[in-house]
């Protein structure tokens, strides 16, 4: 982490660096059916196309959106930093946010964007089934749209990460598994179920704040 509390051109390079890593490290788990539900269909390289593989090229249209998010998520700590809402250990510095973290990301679990990304993730044999092609250019617009659709599963539950701790290695590894499960389970209630934990122990977190306390008293 940067040692100072106003960052350099180098601390935000590597600020950036960590979270795209700790980007794969939770979504490539969760992509590998997608990725695997292309190849099974048949892919060969067109007369006239590159040799990059369309396998690649539409790994890399899908890594191409979660590296905008990495990109976000970067300003988004910088921002709370400059705010002194981040601790030095990039810890949320009150109660309050990272309960209102967990709260909106409970909340989204159950809305109707959710629900519509999750269920095109679920089922990547019938988007590829409507929409395949061979050819790499075409491949890679094909994985920006599956990541697109996974930006908007799982953005809110990534966000967690900065209600219990950026790089906090657990959670990492919580959360990537509630999101490889949403996947591959084809029904709601994993989702819903992850909601309502969310929501619950954001509201615990609210409540015990000194804020969430003042206003239960009074």
């Amino acid at each position: 982490m940067p040692a100072t509390a106003h960052w350099t051109a180098v601390d935000f390079g590597l600020v950036f660096a960590m979270w795209m890593m700790m980007t794969l490290a939770m979504m490539l788990p969760s992509a590998a059916p997608m990725i695997s539900a292309y190849a099974e269909t048949g892919v060969t390289v067109a007369p006239g196309e590159p040799k990059l593989s369309p396998v690649f090229a539409l790994s890399l249209g899908y890594l191409s959106i979660w590296a905008g998010y990495a990109l976000v998520a970067t300003i988004g700590q910088w921002l709370l930093v400059e705010a002194r809402l981040l601790s030095e250990m990039m810890a949320p510095a009150t109660m309050v946010l990272a309960g209102t973290t967990m709260l909106a990301a409970g909340i989204y679990q159950f809305t109707p964007a959710k629900r519509a990304c999750l269920m095109r993730c679920q089922r990547p044999l019938e988007f590829f089934a409507m929409r395949f092609s061979n050819r790499v250019p075409r491949a890679y617009v094909l994985g920006i749209e599956q990541g697109l659709l996974c930006l908007g599963c799982c953005w809110a539950l990534m966000t967690v990460m900065f209600a219990v701790g950026v790089m906090n290695i657990f959670w990492i590894a919580v959360l990537g598994a509630f999101m490889a499960i949403e996947k591959s389970i084809l029904s709601l209630w994993p989702s819903r179920l992850i909601g309502i934990l969310l929501l619950a122990w954001g509201g615990a977190l609210v409540a015990a704040s000194p804020a969430g306390q003042a206003l239960l008293a009074g």
